[in-house]
């Protein structure tokens, strides 16, 4: 008979979900795929153009809308146990989609946590550590959010 919780109703807008393009919208915007002129990374498993045996994603803008890639499993493409990752892939086009809506373009490297081989600028040493490339995908969001980030220092145990 011990209260745990307690609640009330509230308002709040809630933000709103753009209606999927269709399969030929999305044709249609894998045609205007940045990565065809030009790829950091242009044998990326995910969206490598130079690549054959990859999932050959090619996310491009619609009209006003999110970005959009045509895609449909190969059967070559199922892990050792037979189970085609496409959870996977869905986070990848929801993130893709997030970053342009935030004003992201370029290398993604908060992304990295999804790919085998770490995306990363130029000149920068590639993070090969899957807990910090978690946590950069973390921190990511989170500064999105305008969340305080996660630094793992400890400091904030000691004041």
């Amino acid at each position: 008979n011990t209260l745990v919780v307690t609640g009330r109703p509230i308002t709040f807008d809630a933000p709103r979900i753009p209606v999927a393009p269709t399969w030929d919208e999305a044709v249609a915007a894998s045609r205007h795929y940045l990565g065809h002129q030009r790829h950091e990374f242009s044998t990326c498993f995910s969206c490598g153009p130079d690549r054959n045996d990859g999932l050959g994603i090619f996310p491009g803008p619609t009209d006003g809308g999110p970005v959009a890639a045509p895609w449909k499993p190969d059967a070559g493409l199922p892990n050792a146990a037979g189970i085609l990752a496409a959870p996977i892939v869905l986070d990848l086009v929801l993130f893709l989609d997030l970053a342009k809506r935030a004003g992201m373009s370029g290398i993604q490297e908060w992304l990295s946590f999804y790919f085998k081989s770490p995306v990363h600028a130029r000149g920068l040493y590639p993070e090969h550590d899957l807990f910090i490339q978690l946590m950069k995908l973390k921190n990511t969001l989170r500064h999105m959010r305008g969340e305080e980030l996660i630094t793992h220092l400890g400091l904030e145990y000691y004041d």
